[in-house]
């Protein structure tokens, strides 16, 4: 999989061998660990930072979305973020899995 994304952002396949590659794991735990920090625990991955404000998400169930729509979501997300009183957005995922197919 890793392989297929590279090839579809134009990287070099090589840089798929950096997935089992030890050298990384001390610089992926430091940057998780700063990543985890801000939260002060409790939200999980995936977290974003925007602006200083942590949050868990967003979980996408199975369809990815394309160009304008992804930008329309993003926005979305910074909106609520940027919102001092927001707290949290959850709806029942029964039908919603990720599919890795």
């Amino acid at each position: 999989m890793i392989a297929k994304v590279l090839a579809e952002v134009g990287l070099p396949a090589e840089l798929a061998e950096a997935a089992a590659d030890p050298k990384w794991d001390e610089a992926l735990k430091k940057s998780n660990s700063e990543g985890m920090d801000l939260p002060a625990g409790g939200i999980g991955t995936p977290a974003l930072h925007i602006n200083g404000v942590a949050l868990f998400g967003p979980v996408i169930g199975r369809s990815v979305p394309p160009g304008e729509q992804a930008g329309e979501l993003w926005d979305a997300v910074v909106t609520l973020a940027t919102y001092p009183d927001f707290w949290e957005i959850k709806r029942d995922r029964a039908g919603l899995e990720p599919d890795f197919g």
